[in-house]
C-alpha cells in the first residue's frame, strides 16, 4: 500500500513538473545574463553568485564587436560628451566589420564640447564606417582624444555565448582587448587538431597583471574533455520560442547574436592601460 502511495506521489509530481515546464515555455523573452570580469581580484562574476577564479563552460558561439565611447584626458569633455550621446556608444559594431553610428541630429548639436564631438564624427567617416578603415580602430589613435599611450580609441570585443548543463539562459562573457589574441590563438590550436571550440569544455581562467594604474586581468582558455553526450542531447531538446519549437542550442544562439553592443559590453573590460 506504502509502495503504490508513493507511485502515485511520483507520478503526480512529474505531471505537476510538466504543467509548470509548459507555464513559462516562451512566456518572456529571455534576457542574456552577463558575467562580468572582475579585473581588481582577477576574478569572474555572473550577478547573484559567489565569483570564481576559473570555471568549465560549453563556448556555443562567439561573435567579433567593437565599441566606441569617447574617452578624453579631459574630464569634463567626457561628461558633455555623455550627455549628448545619453551614456551610448559613440559608435558600436555588431561584427567587428562596419560601424554603426549614434543616431542625431548632428546639424544642431548645442554643446560645450561641440568640436571635440564633432572631431570624432569626422573621423568615423573618413572610414565610412567600415571598421579596418577608421581612423579610430588604429593603435595609438588615444592620443586623439588627449590620452598617452599606443591603444586603440575604439575598443576590440570578443563576446562569447556560454552553456553548461542545467542552464536555459545565455551566458555572455565579453572578452577585453589584451585577451582576445589567447582566444583566438586556443580556437586555432584546436581546429589544427581537428577540433572546434564548440565541441569541447573548456575551462576559462583569470590572471591578474599588476601595473602602475592597478593591474587588470587577462583571461586563459584551455581543453579539459570532449563535450559528453548527454550536454548534447541537452543542447538539441526542443523548447518554445518565439511561438517556434526549435532545438535549445539555435534557441540560445538566435539571442546571442540579436543582441546589440551596449554599455554592458564596455564596462569592465578596460585593461587599466592603453596597450596592444
Amino acid at each position: 500500500m506504502t509502495q503504490e502511495i508513493a507511485i502515485t506521489m511520483d507520478s503526480d509530481v512529474s505531471v505537476l513538473d510538466t504543467i509548470l515546464n509548459d507555464a513559462v515555455q516562451d512566456s518572456f523573452e529571455p534576457i542574456p545574463v552577463k558575467m562580468e570580469i572582475i579585473h581588481q581580484i582577477g576574478e569572474m562574476k555572473i550577478e547573484g553568485l559567489p565569483s570564481q577564479k576559473s570555471s568549465k563552460w560549453m563556448i556555443l558561439s562567439s561573435m567579433k564587436a567593437r565599441v566606441m565611447f569617447c574617452k578624453f584626458g579631459n574630464q569634463d569633455v567626457n561628461k558633455d560628451v555623455e550627455n549628448f550621446t545619453e551614456k551610448r556608444p559613440f559608435c558600436s559594431s555588431e561584427n567587428g566589420v562596419i560601424g554603426k553610428l549614434y543616431e542625431a541630429e548632428w546639424d544642431n548639436i548645442n554643446n560645450p564640447s561641440k568640436d571635440a564631438i564633432v572631431m570624432v564624427k569626422e573621423k568615423i567617416a573618413m572610414g565610412g564606417l567600415i571598421c579596418k578603415k577608421c581612423p579610430l580602430s588604429a593603435f595609438g589613435s588615444v592620443s586623439l582624444f588627449g590620452r598617452q599611450g599606443k591603444g586603440q580609441a575604439c575598443n576590440d570585443l570578443r563576446r562569447l555565448l556560454l552553456w553548461k548543463q542545467g542552464i536555459t539562459l545565455p551566458i555572455i562573457l565579453t572578452l577585453p582587448p589584451t585577451s582576445i589574441r589567447k582566444f583566438d590563438q586556443y580556437c586555432s590550436s584546436l581546429q589544427a587538431g581537428d577540433l572546434q571550440y564548440n565541441r569541447v569544455i573548456t575551462e576559462i581562467s583569470l590572471s591578474k597583471v599588476d601595473s602602475a594604474s592597478g593591474g587588470y586581468s587577462t583571461v586563459s582558455f584551455a581543453k579539459v574533455a570532449d563535450v559528453p553526450r548527454e550536454w548534447m542531447s541537452d543542447l538539441i531538446s526542443p523548447i518554445i520560442h518565439d511561438g517556434v519549437s526549435k532545438p535549445m542550442a539555435k534557441a540560445l544562439i538566435g539571442i546571442f547574436s540579436r543582441r546589440e553592443v551596449d554599455v554592458a559590453d564596455y564596462s569592465g573590460n578596460e585593461d587599466g592601460e592603453d596597450k596592444f
